[in-house]
């Protein structure tokens, strides 16, 4: 028997018997058992009133919701790159640094995010509504494992890719004097990070 099992079949047949959910914890605590395992045990019964622990549905996930989540995870993290990466081109335009003359990259650099945008943000909107509407719907209101885990994995990339970011901005700033152009892009990072942060703390306190 795999140990989650055995830890289940315990919770049930002390619940069964009258115990109170804290002792059963208490008791798991001392026999070793990891406090975030004790608590999914003990999440996963209720009392019906009817003298009997009454198992609560386990969410399952499909093939398809399984693509739309990968979906979501891809298209947040194209959407951070490209914003910043608009953002960074249309400081190199608007704030130019006369010691590094030349603006091809930066306009090409602007299409390019610009396309990307307009066709990936749409996308993000529709699978953001798809990803939402079961939660909406839901009377727990929780969030399944499995979205938890794709929105983690796509907001870990999203960071990487603002560390990156911000590495290339302090490079550029020791490269040269601390310019115009270096804070705005040093601000540009610092807002969509902090947004970001902002909103998977938001989606973490549902969860």
């Amino acid at each position: 028997m795999k140990p989650k099992e055995s830890l289940a079949e315990f919770v049930r047949d002390g619940l069964r018997a009258g115990h109170e959910p804290e002792e059963l914890r208490s008791a798991l605590g001392r026999a070793g058992w990891p406090g975030a395992e004790i608590d999914a045990a003990l999440a996963s019964w209720i009392d019906g009133g009817l003298r009997l622990p009454v198992p609560r549905p386990r969410p399952s996930v499909s093939g398809r919701a399984l693509v739309m989540f990968g979906l979501f995870a891809i298209t947040l993290v194209l959407v951070i790159w490209h914003l910043v990466q608009l953002s960074f081109a249309l400081i190199e335009t608007w704030l130019p640094d006369l010691a590094r003359p030349g603006g091809g990259w930066a306009h090409g650099s602007i299409r390019w995010s610009l396309s990307t945008l307009v066709v990936v943000l749409p996308i993000f909107a529709w699978l953001t509504w798809r990803v939402e509407r079961p939660i909406r719907g839901d009377a727990s209101g929780r969030r399944s494992p499995i979205e938890l885990r794709f929105t983690a994995i796509a907001v870990l990339l999203s960071i990487v890719v603002l560390i990156g970011s911000a590495v290339a901005v302090v490079y550029a700033g020791l490269n040269g004097d601390l310019t115009a152009q270096f804070l705005a892009k040093a601000a540009v990072v610092a807002i969509v990070a902090g947004i970001l942060i902002a909103w998977f703390r938001g989606r973490a306190d549902e969860a």
